[in-house]
């Protein structure tokens, strides 16, 4: 009989490797985080991840480990990749030293809806500073317009909490 491990928050935070800043989060540096790192466990997901998320993914979801931020002493900040249909997210998240969420936040990534493709790229600053860059554009179109893109900043406080010192990405 096997048995099933216990899914313990050390466990979890260990899976997201600790990296050092500024970082840029794009559809490219992805490639990176799922070829190093090794996937999370079913249990952990389920623990750590799902119960947190604003919207349930289905069973086609994918969830891609990719960094922990250093430095931070009473908390813990993961970053990892949700891959949906037509949506994909990074997603920055704050717990406490037990496992207890803080803040959680999308930081970047890439949605198409009827009309629309919306990419986001971000960079995390070294000072915790999160920059974003987010452009719209009709599906068709495939030259880049920089008059529709916008930008965003988040911090990361010493507390966990992170905010959004303008808008927030929807």
């Amino acid at each position: 009989m096997k048995k099933i491990k216990a899914a313990t928050f050390t466990h979890f935070i260990n899976g997201f490797p600790e990296l050092d800043l500024p970082i840029v989060l794009s559809e490219e540096n992805l490639r990176s985080f799922s070829a190093n790192n090794t996937p999370l466990s079913q249990i952990l997901i389920e623990t750590y991840i799902i119960p947190y998320e604003e919207e349930a993914g289905d069973e086609f979801t994918e969830y891609i480990p990719c960094f922990r931020i250093k430095n931070t002493i009473n908390f813990h900040t993961i970053i990892y990749y949700k891959a949906e249909l037509l949506k994909n997210t990074y997603i920055m998240v704050s717990f406490n030293k037990d496992g207890t969420l803080i803040s959680s936040m999308v930081i970047g990534g890439m949605m198409v809806n009827e009309e629309h493709l919306i990419r986001s790229i971000s960079t995390i600053e070294e000072d915790w500073k999160i920059y974003i860059v987010e452009n719209t554009s009709l599906k068709e179109e495939e030259k880049f317009d920089p008059s529709a893109s916008k930008a965003i900043t988040l911090e990361l406080l010493a507390t966990g909490e992170i905010i959004s010192l303008e808008s927030k990405i929807e």
